[in-house]
């Protein structure tokens, strides 16, 4: 070892280069990814595309449901009637501007889309905090501390707590 690198060795101690070992370790791991604006630009066009995709998977499920008066109820039901062929569909494959093609041709609108999709949210929201109120009940709470929500009478759900899947 020449005279250099023996100094340098002698100069620190061991915590001290384990310490700037795991410091740099640790940074290598937790690094901040900067993001280029093509990389965001790709991104929010993939977003776009996957939430168009679920609109029109929210209005073929809805359909479907019309369409099968006897659909078997639940998250089972939606796998087993739907869901599987739901997965194969080659729509997956379409690109945001020919999913917004496709839309046109079926005579909607992105926005109108979208709102059903929305419409179907908040409706699903709606329905997991009459399950939760009802639980809450089931378990001695007070309807002032389930904030008020209440069952639903109309059973516009796919269970026995009125919870759609999806």
């Amino acid at each position: 070892m020449d005279a250099t690198a023996k100094r340098f060795w002698e100069s620190i101690d061991s915590f001290s280069f384990f310490s700037f070992i795991l410091f740099s370790f640790r940074s290598f791991i937790m690094a901040i990814k900067f993001v280029t604006k093509s990389q965001q630009e790709v991104q929010v066009i993939e977003k776009q595309r996957l939430t168009l995709l679920d609109a029109i998977r929210v209005m073929s499920w809805e359909q479907h449901k019309l369409d099968n008066p006897n659909y078997k109820r639940g998250l089972e039901g939606y796998n087993t009637e739907f869901g599987d062929e739901w997965k194969i569909d080659p729509i997956h494959d379409k690109s945001l501007d020919e999913l917004i093609e496709f839309i046109q041709e079926l005579g909607f609108t992105v926005d109108e889309l979208l709102s059903v999709r929305s419409e179907h949210y908040s409706e699903k929201k709606l329905i997991q905090e009459r399950v939760a109120a009802k639980k809450a009940r089931e378990f001695g709470y007070e309807t002032s501390q389930t904030n008020g929500f209440k069952e639903s009478e109309d059973g516009d759900g796919d269970d026995e707590y009125g919870y759609p899947p999806y």
